[in-house]
């Protein structure tokens, strides 16, 4: 009987025991579930506004407010100026802090001069083309034709610069045995560096991405292909200059319907549907507009907040949306319409608003967020 009674409360301790431990689990995960939506929803996403005074544009710094649903701007941090006549442009490169690489016809203020890089534009009368990206610079230089001769690659190595002059010249073979010649005149989308090589990522009319592998150290050359269904991407909208961001090998970029994810390391394109219908039905479009108009890769902050702007046609005029993505989530939106910008939570509750008029803030291009990737061509 002794050894009856002492099982039942063992078996009595036990049962208790993994009651507590559940629960503790419970409140655990619940706790730091709590604390996971707490911390995205603190975020201050950095931003531009610009302001516009006669015939002088002004960048001002602003910061997106993700919990409180505020847009602060700033009265007198004013990051950069040109000239209304010159054609609206967003930083090439932005840290979201102090360092920026702008145009030349661009004016950096006073607070900003030590931080700003100036790219030349203009060469012998005709633009410069270039690639910026993290820690690589890419210049098409070009023939008295206009043909491209080569490109003069600028990298970084363990705080050392490399510059390197290449011209591919690459017969590829599919599968099937047939030979395409990659002339990477016209196609070339963007380049990125990871230190050692630099890939150089080309759109081609055959719903193909060729990705050549560039070493920086050696001069090896490398080419692979990506196969694209039909239906997945429009050659000519994909990779639409500086509107791909990304984070390491993964590029967010524009396609013909929403938006894709590239995937260098594992040679991949995938479109993200999920996360595409969150933004088409956050706002949703009851009308098209005169043109064609995609989604835009609008920038990304700390590697984790990611901005997509969407076009929206519901009758208005000025009319945007921009959504801040983080963990494949809206945390947050910011809808442009008419002369007002209402920022809203992540439920479609509008919770501030800004008169864009009465503050002087250009209607039609209001806002520029911080990014790593910027092309002149």
């Amino acid at each position: 009987m002794r050894a009856k009674k002492a099982g039942l409360l063992i078996c009595i301790v036990l049962i208790a025991f993994l009651f507590n431990a559940c629960t503790n689990k419970s409140l655990t995960q619940s706790i730091s579930s709590k604390i996971k939506r707490e911390s995205t929803n603190d975020i201050e996403l950095p931003c531009l506004v610009y302001q516009q005074q006669g015939e002088k544009i002004t960048a001002i710094k602003a910061n997106w407010d993700i919990k409180n649903g505020k847009l602060n701007i700033s009265k007198d941090d004013e990051a950069f100026s040109f000239d209304a006549k010159n054609s609206y442009k967003i930083p090439e490169y932005w840290d979201g802090k102090d360092k920026f690489i702008i145009p030349d016809f661009c004016r950096p203020s006073d607070n900003y001069k030590k931080t700003i890089k100036l790219i030349p534009l203009k060469a012998k009368g005709q633009q410069k083309d270039i690639f910026i990206g993290d820690n690589i610079e890419v210049e098409k230089i070009k023939k008295d034709t206009g043909e491209l001769e080569k490109y003069r690659i600028t990298a970084k190595k363990d705080g050392d610069i490399i510059t390197k002059e290449v011209k591919f010249d690459i017969n590829y073979k599919n599968d099937s045995g047939k030979e395409i010649p990659l002339d990477p005149i016209g196609d070339l989308s963007f380049v990125y560096y990871d230190g050692e090589n630099a890939y150089f990522v080309y759109v081609r009319q055959l719903f193909s991405i060729f990705i050549v592998k560039y070493n920086m150290l050696t001069g090896k050359q490398t080419v692979n292909e990506i196969k694209l269904p039909d239906d997945t991407i429009d050659f000519q909208t994909i990779f639409l200059q500086d509107t791909v961001e990304n984070v390491g090998k993964k590029f967010y970029a524009p396609t013909v319907d929403g938006i894709g994810l590239l995937d260098l390391h594992n040679n991949t394109f995938a479109k993200l549907d999920d996360i595409t219908n969150k933004c088409k039905n956050f706002i949703k479009s009851t009308g098209h507009g005169e043109v064609p108009e995609y989604f835009l890769i609008s920038g990304i902050y700390n590697d984790q907040v990611l901005v997509v702007g969407v076009p929206v046609h519901t009758g208005q005029t000025y009319e945007h949306l921009y959504c801040a993505i983080k963990d494949n989530q809206i945390i947050g939106a910011i809808y442009r319409q008419n002369q007002m910008l209402l920022v809203m939570d992540n439920n479609k509750n509008i919770k501030s608003r800004i008169n864009m008029k009465e503050m002087n803030i250009r209607g039609d291009v209001p806002l520029a967020f911080p990014g790593k990737n910027g092309l002149n061509w």
